[in-house]
């Protein structure tokens, strides 16, 4: 298969969250099923699926790792207690809210180097929201409150995004799409694993960072803001 930017993007997110599935949003079974049921479709063409359809709000949740929060450029002010973003770059376009593995066994692998190690055999799905870059969200100058131990733990391990997503993209693209995927396994990823990934575009309408020791989820960004 021809490598396409848009699939580029999705396989580089695959890899820099391998390690990691997001915790299950009350919609994300009826996203699935609706990616499913519309897989390469046109919004002309799609079909409701329990209750959504073009122009539906559904929320997800969607891990982001210590590795992607480094490029939001996180800063703490420990007089003010919060944390600030400085990075012109703006939220990934895409967001895995749901990844699963089936292991198909494992066996013993060598590099051109000689190198051994286990490596397990796995087929994989990930589903990801798409957003265009003319609605994706700019996250630079942000500012969050947290205490200085909630900072350390996110710096550390990453944070989950709980998010809203319209579903439908606003031009006549398609609304959702898949492609197969395939990695060679690596010394720091010993894992062989084929599958497919799962595009469902939309427009993110807020972005809420689920914190650890928040009594709620804590709303960094909002179109409406």
């Amino acid at each position: 298969m021809a490598s396409t930017p848009a699939y580029r993007a999705l396989a580089i997110g695959a890899l820099l969250l391998a390690f990691t599935t997001p915790a299950l949003s009350a919609d994300t079974d009826a996203v699935l099923a609706f990616a499913r049921a519309n897989e390469n479709k046109f919004k002309n063409e799609i079909k409701e699926t329990r209750g959504i359809t073009v122009g539906s709000k559904v929320n997800l949740q969607a891990p982001w790792s210590a590795i992607e929060l480094t490029g939001l450029g996180l800063s703490y002010d420990p007089d003010s207690g919060q944390v600030m973003t400085n990075s012109m770059i703006a939220i990934l376009p895409t967001l895995m809210f749901s990844r699963t593995c089936v292991n198909k066994g494992s066996y013993v692998g060598q590099n051109a180097y000689g190198v051994k190690m286990q490596v397990t055999r796995q087929t994989c799905e990930a589903f990801f929201a798409d957003t265009d870059f003319e609605s994706r969200p700019s996250l630079n100058g942000i500012s969050i409150k947290m205490s200085s131990s909630q900072y350390r733990t996110i710096k550390e391990s990453g944070v989950t995004a709980d998010f809203d997503l319209v579903v439908g993209p606003p031009n006549s693209i398609e609304v959702v799409a898949s492609a197969p995927s395939l990695s060679e396994p690596r010394i720091d990823f010993p894992f062989e694993t084929d599958g497919k990934l799962w595009n469902v575009r939309g427009r993110i309408e807020e972005i809420r960072w689920i914190i650890p020791g928040a009594a709620q989820p804590v709303k960094i960004w909002s179109r409406t803001q």
